[in-house]
């Protein structure tokens, strides 16, 4: 799956977006909003957060 995102992101030209997931996306135990990435207006509503919860 890996290479699967970096092939994505490359076709795109985004490389840095192949890397890894969302760096703010939280912990096991954490509520969405808790995190940066799914709180209310978070980068989820990013042209990445977008590409990413695509992939």
């Amino acid at each position: 799956m890996k290479a699967y995102l970096e092939a994505l992101a490359e076709a795109q030209g985004k490389r840095d977006w192949g890397r890894t997931g969302p760096h703010d996306s939280g912990r096991y135990n954490q509520f969405p909003d808790d995190t940066g990435f799914f709180k209310r207006d978070g980068t989820w509503n990013t042209e990445y957060g977008q590409f990413f919860l695509e992939w």
